[in-house]
C-alpha cells in the first residue's frame, strides 16, 4: 500500500470543495483505490 503525500494546494482545494457542499465520497473512493494500487474503472467520472 502506498502512503499519500498531500500538498498544500491539494489540501486547500479539498477544503474549498467541502465549503461548497460537494460530495467527497467519490473522491475518497478514488484516492483509496489509488493507494491500494487497484485499477480504476474506465468509466469513472468525478464531477465536483
Amino acid at each position: 500500500m502506498l502512503s499519500p503525500i498531500f500538498e498544500t494546494r491539494f489540501k486547500k482545494d479539498i477544503k474549498r470543495l467541502q465549503k461548497r457542499g460537494k460530495d467527497m465520497d467519490k473522491l475518497k473512493i478514488v484516492i483509496e483505490r489509488l493507494l491500494e494500487n487497484k485499477p480504476l474503472e474506465k468509466n469513472i467520472r468525478i464531477m465536483l
